[in-house]
């Protein structure tokens, strides 16, 4: 006979909630932000920023998992993390150093042309980042679902299942840009989510 156990959630609830908070923000303002990569100094600030934003957010995934006793919950966001997250730092930095100049959004042209037509550093790094982003999203964006799934299952809570499949459904509507607006109700959901979380749950005991 399998006897039950409390866990107590509440240090996850809020990790979690704070965590999608803080990330949500700054994903909202990093594209705003105009740091000059070449100096150090605001490449580190940018990093911390951007660790620190993730971190609870991680780490409430990790222990949850834990609790739940479900390894796949944080496999399979750790693999959302290093497909989705990772490379966007290095598109910030691509985008901050390469397309933001003073001539404009695209910078100076460069007298390169396909069928005829003249392309910039920026609109080149722009297809890069399209061509290269995008599939990687969709995929991130799964995992994070099938992570989300097991959590709804385990806690008996269906907004997390709301929230992934918001989530990838946001990553394919990306190339009609309607998939960024999407992201936000994603994160949004994930906020209430997480906060919905109860303060303890019932565990079967192995």
């Amino acid at each position: 006979m399998l006897s039950k156990k409390t866990a107590n959630l509440k240090e996850i609830k809020y990790l979690g909630g704070i965590g999608a908070i803080l990330f949500l923000f700054f994903s909202s303002i990093s594209g705003y932000l105009t740091f000059d990569f070449k100096s150090f100094k605001n490449f580190l600030i940018f990093s911390l920023f951007y660790i620190f934003s993730f971190t609870p957010l991680l780490l409430s995934i990790f222990k949850l998992a834990s609790i739940l006793k479900n390894k796949k919950i944080f496999n399979y966001f750790l693999i959302y993390f290093f497909i989705i997250v990772l490379p966007f730092i290095f598109v910030e930095i691509l985008r901050s150093t390469l397309w933001v100049s003073e001539k404009g959004y695209f910078g100076e042209s460069v007298r390169d042309s396909i069928l005829g037509f003249t392309f910039s550093w920026g609109l080149w790094v722009f297809l890069l980042f399209f061509l290269l982003m995008y599939p990687l999203s969709i995929l991130g964006k799964y995992f994070l679902k099938k992570s989300f799934e097991i959590i709804a299952e385990k806690t008996k809570l269906d907004l997390f299942k709301t929230a992934g499949n918001f989530h990838f459904i946001s990553a394919i509507l990306y190339i009609i840009l309607v998939g960024f607006l999407l992201e936000t109700v994603a994160y949004v959901l994930t906020i209430i989510a997480f906060f919905s979380l109860p303060d303890e749950i019932s565990i079967e005991n192995k």
